[in-house]
């Protein structure tokens, strides 16, 4: 098992002493016990109950996301990299190049974190065989949201499909229409 994959440990031989002071400074307990990543450009990764985590020193974690934005995350073990889509169509994915292959117990917990955002998700294939996504998700402040994502063109009939799923998807939860 790689160090990667450990828990953090207040005392932990895998942090530098200014990330381990910063992470004692900032996370709660429980998010000091999730297990971390380190990046190739020595930035390290937290997994925490409001999202996920960049630390590089002395300063603040900065915030990279909310659980409930990520879409899908994808741990490519080969070439070391993370890539993050995001549930806004409009923002580009983030990559994450990381210092170690494995990376099962960190995509564990990211990918739990991610799913506890998700309260109802339906799935279905345009006549083109573009894929239509339709999910219901809960934001940090526990209102909901709905998500259209698709993976290619719709077509008119298609457009009308994804409109239909996401309407009865929000109608289901009690969400006005848009």
């Amino acid at each position: 098992m790689s160090f990667i994959s450990k828990l953090f440990k207040p005392d932990s031989p895998y942090l530098p002493t200014e990330i381990s002071s910063v992470v004692r400074r900032y996370l709660a307990k429980t998010e000091q016990q999730r297990p971390f990543a380190k990046g190739k450009d020595q930035k390290y990764y937290f997994i925490a109950n409001a999202g996920l985590l960049e630390v590089t020193g002395t300063e603040a974690p900065k915030q990279i996301c909310d659980w409930f934005e990520v879409q899908q995350a994808i741990w490519a073990g080969e070439s070391k990299r993370l890539v993050i889509r995001w549930v806004d169509p409009q923002r580009q994915p983030l990559t994450i190049n990381l210092a170690d292959h494995e990376q099962i117990d960190f995509m564990r917990a990211f990918d739990e974190r991610v799913a506890a955002t998700i309260v109802s998700v339906v799935r279905r294939k345009a006549e083109n065989g573009t894929n239509i996504v339709a999910s219901i998700r809960r934001r940090a402040d526990g209102g909901l949201f709905s998500a259209l994502v698709v993976d290619g063109c719709l077509t008119p009939t298609g457009q009308k499909m994804a409109s239909q799923l996401e309407r009865s998807l929000r109608d289901s939860v009690g969400l006005t229409p848009e």
